[in-house]
């Protein structure tokens, strides 16, 4: 449940810059201090918006998916799409095309935190545990806790043998 909602919040970040980024490329510019961008530096911010709009779009339509090998491969690539573009402000400060901290430190403190997050689902074990029936862990498509059954990464069910 806690994915589904990272996923959710994850996939608004992209979609309200990227909306920006596609509909008003200058005003996104603007804030971070590029002051008359030329025509090509407008034609890029729309077609990253674009891009933009569709990550955030793909991350709301599995936010609610069960846990599977789909919903893992958009996480890593959500997870190599931070790490990416973690050094391009810092870089492009350093090139003098931003000034100020402000125009980098906030993209690269949620580009490291959003890494973290993405990170730490991708490298747990799935959400999923097989009943003693062997029908599943899940309930009209929502994952549940199943007492007395745990698994391991490998995917064999152990079975608490009595109390503790």
């Amino acid at each position: 449940m806690l994915r589904s909602w990272f996923l959710a919040f994850a996939a608004l970040v992209p979609l309200c810059i990227g909306l920006l980024a596609a509909g008003a490329p200058g005003a996104l510019l603007a804030l971070k201090g590029v002051e008359a961008p030329s025509p090509e530096a407008l034609v890029m911010a729309r077609t990253a918006g674009v891009l933009l709009v569709a990550l955030g779009a793909l991350n709301l339509r599995v936010a609610w998916l069960p846990d599977g090998p789909a919903v893992r491969a958009v996480i890593g690539a959500d997870l190599l799409v931070q790490l990416l573009l973690l050094p391009v402000d810092p870089w492009a400060w350093a090139q003098g095309a931003f000034h100020g901290l402000g125009s980098f430190v906030p993209n690269s403190v949620l580009h490291v935190g959003l890494a973290g997050a993405f990170g730490i689902l991708l490298w747990q074990p799935p959400l999923r545990a097989l009943r003693p029936d062997g029908s599943g862990g899940r309930q009209g498509g929502q994952e549940r806790a199943v007492p007395g059954v745990v698994e391991e990464p490998a995917g064999r069910d152990v079975r608490r043998q009595g109390p503790g």
